[in-house]
């Protein structure tokens, strides 16, 4: 006969516990996180070579973006509007901001949505009236070039 392994009281309650405290250990990293990469350190605070990076690229974005606003043929268009997306791109990752989508929205905070106002009543419009219909139909107007 096989030694088949059962659960009882006590090994759940303590299995249960592991997984808590595991899942808040998992949590509290997970915010540390979010919270690490949603405040990045201003252009002064950034150490030398990415805070020098950081300002020649946000001076280069606005010189592109002042020759694309001026910019007439398609193919200087085509060309401005690709370095002013890979300069943004740059710009994004020496900031310290993380790329749209990386980041999992976390559980709505209670106190938060308990401050988020009401919304209006919906108002009820009365129906539209029908468009009267006339009681004699129009006459066709008359064709100028096939007169007798």
């Amino acid at each position: 006969m096989r030694n088949i392994h059962t659960w009882n009281a006590d090994q759940a309650k303590a299995a249960g516990v592991r997984s808590g405290a595991a899942r808040r250990e998992r949590l509290a990293e997970r915010l540390a996180l979010a919270k690490a990469m949603a405040a990045p350190a201003p252009l002064e605070a950034r150490p030398g070579f990415v805070g020098q990076q950081l300002e020649r690229v946000r001076v280069l974005l606005e010189k592109v973006s002042g020759e694309l606003l001026r910019a007439s043929e398609p193919r200087d268009v085509r060309d401005l509007a690709c370095a002013l997306a890979q300069l943004q791109e740059q710009e994004r990752e020496l900031a310290g901001r993380p790329r749209a989508g990386s980041l999992r929205p976390g559980t709505p905070d209670p106190a938060a949505l308990a401050q988020v106002p009401a919304a209006a009543p919906i108002i009820e419009l009365a129906p539209a009236e029908a468009p009267t219909t006339r009681a004699e139909p129009e006459q066709p107007a008359q064709v100028l070039g096939n007169q007798p």
